[in-house]
This record gives structure tokens, C-alpha cells and sequence, in this order.
């Protein structure tokens, strides 16, 4: 398993829900964290996924809504405990 404070964290300073979220490309793997401080770990999800959280991130979307559509339950999961940066 990677080391997951490898890998770099990107804020999410537009979103209600969400706070922050990374990408590891060898594994599939979507971290994402939300402000209530809960952590999970989505399996399996393709990297344009990524690319697309990452663009509405940049272009001021709402990440929270493409997550709840495309995200959510749509993908294998793990809660996670804290994660060490």
C-alpha cells in the first residue's frame, strides 16, 4: 500500500462538504476529505475522474455537486482514520 502522506493533497476552498482530496495513478485510488473530518479511500476510479474534481477545483465549480453525482456510491470505499500529511 502507498504511503498516502505521499501524496499531494489539494484544498478545496469552494465546496460546503468537502475539504480536500488526492490521487494515486499506480493504485486508482480518490482520498477524499470532508470538513467534518471524515476520510475515505474510493477504489477503482479513473483518472478522469480526478481530472474533472481537479478542473471544477480551478474553474470555481462546485466540487461537492460532482462528487454526490458522479462519486457517491459509485465507487468501492473505505473510511479511513486521520491522515498524516
Amino acid at each position: 500500500m502507498p504511503e498516502v502522506k505521499n501524496l499531494q493533497f489539494i484544498n478545496i476552498t469552494n465546496s460546503s462538504i468537502l475539504s480536500e482530496f488526492a490521487y494515486d495513478a499506480k493504485f486508482t485510488w480518490l482520498f477524499v476529505a470532508f470538513k467534518n473530518g471524515s476520510k475515505y479511500k474510493y477504489s477503482e476510479v479513473p483518472v478522469e475522474i480526478f481530472n474533472n474534481i481537479t478542473e471544477l477545483h480551478i474553474t470555481g465549480g462546485s466540487v461537492g455537486s460532482y462528487y454526490t453525482k458522479n462519486i457517491k456510491g459509485k465507487f468501492t470505499c473505505v473510511k479511513l482514520g486521520q491522515i498524516a500529511q
